[in-house]
C-alpha cells in the first residue's frame, strides 16, 4: 500500500515537468543504455519508463537482503 502511495506521487511530480526535462532526468541518470527514450513524445510513456527503472534500481539486490 505504502509502495503504491510513493508510486503515486512520484509520477504526480514528474508529470509536472516538461517533456525535456523528463528527457534530461532520463539521461543525468543513464537510465536509456539504447537511447530509444530520446524519439518518446508522449509525457505519460516518458514518466512511467522513470518510475519503472527507478523502481528496478530500488528492489535490486533484494534477494541478499532477505
Amino acid at each position: 500500500q505504502r509502495q503504491m502511495c510513493i508510486r503515486d506521487r512520484l509520477m504526480d511530480k514528474l508529470l509536472t515537468l516538461e517533456i525535456s526535462d523528463l528527457k534530461d532526468i532520463i539521461k543525468f541518470y543513464e537510465m536509456d543504455n539504447t537511447n530509444s527514450s530520446s524519439r518518446w513524445r508522449k509525457k505519460e510513456r516518458l514518466v512511467n519508463y522513470i518510475v519503472d527503472v527507478s523502481k528496478s534500481r530500488i528492489s535490486r539486490g533484494n534477494a541478499f537482503r532477505e
